[in-house]
């Protein structure tokens, strides 16, 4: 059994999942992904693009990491070794910075995961996430464009979304259009929809161990709260395949059944760390933020969800929705400095989700 060790503690994937691992036939990603093949990832420095880059360059791919984070990324760099890793610095929302870097190395596979991830701070710099989240796709696209030979660019989405109920998941919606646009103009990209990625950083899991270790209890901020979650291991293996099939569907998510509710996760972690002798207890609050959703899905009513066979666990995810704008509006609205206020509601509508009422 796979584990993931968080603040020094070692647990299992499957004690916290509750399910068994999803676990792909890997020679497939040897033969497609290895072997001296150019592979450019963006958000290389977080916690899912280090796993990632590990996972390519062991496979023997020549592998560019792409962040703007110098110190992460320069940690990746030794830890990974300068002969099977080239980092470089460099902001995906600045096409001066990231077009340059995509023509040089001419990637012939590019995983695109910089983003803005946390729900409650993107609620408060609605422009900054837009920047990375919804230009930064536009960026990552339009340098592909101008790469021969490109054979797959794969966005990592988030389930998020599919509703687009925060500004994460808002402009996360938005890069998804801009991707499935892409593809059928002839691109071939590819989107990577994961749910919440047990063992990566900032996840819930990060704060329930920490607070045990502080012999805190682990709070759950609603009794009906219910996640979808994924290992670190699933996340990076399910982005190595959507590579395998770039044409078969827009987008590509796990299948994980059910979702589970957020007091079963919480009392799966105490399990686990009592078990290691580590105690720990769960209390309920009714604080939900504003931001946050009770409940999130991985597709929508109007998506059309194929399982196939010959790949177990996987759902294949084919849409008609496409972007409400020009991506040429988008930029000006930047450009222009539209209030944030007037920004989100215009965000709302690119995605095309509903304003909210205002209050009387």
């Amino acid at each position: 059994m796979r584990s993931v060790t968080v603040h020094g503690v070692a647990l299992g994937c499957e004690e916290l999942l509750g399910r068994p691992e999803w676990v792909p036939a890997r020679r497939a990603f040897a033969e497609t992904l290895g072997g001296g093949k150019r592979l450019l990832v963006t958000g290389a420095a977080g916690s899912i693009g280090q796993a990632l880059v590990r996972d390519l360059a062991g496979l023997g791919a020549r592998v560019v990491a792409v962040d703007v984070d110098e110190e992460r990324l320069y940690r990746l760099s030794r830890a990974v070794g300068s002969g099977r890793c080239t980092c470089v610095l460099a902001d995906v929302a600045d096409p001066d910075q990231l077009g340059p870097v995509i023509r040089a190395h001419s990637p012939q596979v590019v995983f695109h995961l910089a983003a803005k991830k946390h729900v409650l701070f993107a609620e408060s710099a609605v422009r900054l996430t837009v920047l990375t989240n919804v230009v930064g796709a536009l960026n990552v696209l339009a340098a592909c464009r101008q790469v021969e030979g490109l054979e797959a660019v794969a966005l990592a989405s988030t389930d998020k979304a599919v509703a687009g109920r925060n500004v994460m998941g808002l402009t996360k919606r938005i890069a998804e259009l801009l991707f499935f646009s892409a593809r059928e103009s002839g691109l071939p990209a590819a989107v990577v929809r994961l749910c919440n990625v047990v063992g990566s950083s900032s996840n819930v899991l990060e704060t329930y161990v920490r607070r045990a270790l502080r012999g805190e209890p682990l709070e759950v901020y609603s009794a009906d709260l219910t996640r979808y979650f994924c290992s670190l291991h699933e996340a990076v293996d399910l982005l190595k395949s959507a590579c395998l099939g770039v044409s078969r569907s827009a987008a590509t998510t796990l299948d994980v059944g059910p979702p589970m509710p957020m007091v079963e996760f919480a009392s799966r972690v105490a399990g686990a760390l009592e078990a290691r002798g580590h105690p720990a207890s769960t209390v309920v609050l009714e604080k939900l933020d504003g931001a946050e959703a009770r409940h999130e899905e991985l597709w929508s009513s109007t998506e059309e969800v194929v399982r196939p066979a010959s790949v177990p666990g996987v759902a294949r995810i084919d849409t008609q929705d496409r972007l409400a704008v020009e991506p040429g509006e988008i930029l000006r609205s930047l450009r222009d400095g539209v209030p944030e206020p007037e920004l989100l509601d215009r965000v709302r509508e690119w995605a095309g989700v509903p304003r909210q009422p205002t209050a009387a």
